[in-house]
C-alpha cells in the first residue's frame, strides 16, 4: 500500500476513501515504468485494498493494460 493509502491520510484516498453517487467506495490506480514504457492499471474495484500492487501485477504478470471491475480482482 501507498503511505497515504495505509495511514488514511487522506479521507479521498484508499479503501477507506470517499464513497460514489451510490454509497460503494470503489479504487482505480495506474502505474507506469518510463524505462520500457510499460502501463498498468485496474479500475471500479470493490473488494480490492491495495489497488496499486494489483496494477502493478497487471503490468508485470498480464499482456493487458488495464482490467476493470470483476476482471481487475
Amino acid at each position: 500500500l501507498s503511505t497515504c493509502e495505509r495511514l488514511q491520510c487522506d479521507s479521498t484516498v484508499g479503501y477507506g476513501g470517499s464513497p460514489d453517487e451510490t454509497g460503494e467506495t470503489t479504487l482505480d490506480a495506474m502505474v507506469m515504468d518510463g524505462d520500457g514504457i510499460r502501463v498498468g492499471a485496474v479500475a471500479n474495484l470493490h473488494r480490492i485494498k491495495d489497488a496499486a500492487r494489483l496494477a502493478m501485477a497487471v503490468m508485470n504478470y498480464t499482456k493487458h493494460t488495464i482490467l476493470v471491475g470483476e476482471a481487475g480482482e
